[in-house]
């Protein structure tokens, strides 16, 4: 009785999980964008994730390691695995390349070396989230 409760409640909260991330990598994204866009004279202030440096290497860090931990423990059915696999990993993979887009452009720009130490982290996570998904999905079609 319970696992017929609990089931698909774990199946809703993957999605809501799916939902957060990719809401967070499109604001981070788009932050980067805006910043490139509309921070053209020098009395404008840039977006940034938060206060300080740190905190935005590890809430980048952190949800890197929440999303690890995700794609490690994935379960379900074989297509279902398969599907989400696919969809972690293009999301990830176009964090990739529009982070390494935002950091070949910002040496164009005015950009802290703090946001550019933030965006290759993002960049280096990225690729290290993308990296499993590949590694798991490879594993599922075997």
């Amino acid at each position: 009785m319970m696992k017929k409760f609990i089931t698909p409640l774990l199946y809703v909260s993957e999605w809501f999980v799916f939902f957060y991330v990719f809401l967070m990598v499109s604001l981070f994204n788009l932050m980067y964008l805006s910043n490139m866009l509309f921070v053209d004279m020098p009395w404008e202030e840039q977006t940034t994730l938060s206060t300080s440096m740190s905190k935005s290497i590890l809430m980048v860090v952190g949800v890197g390691i929440i999303c690890f931990c995700y794609i490690h423990f994935l379960n379900g059915y074989s297509v279902y695995k398969t599907i989400r696999e696919l969809i972690w990993g293009i999301l990830f993979g176009l964090n990739i390349l529009s982070c390494t887009l935002w950091f070949g452009i910002s040496y164009s720009f005015e950009m802290s070396d703090g946001e550019r130490l933030i965006l290759l982290v993002a960049i280096l996570v990225s690729c290290g989230l993308t990296l499993k998904v590949m590694k798991e999905f490879r594993n599922e079609l075997r």
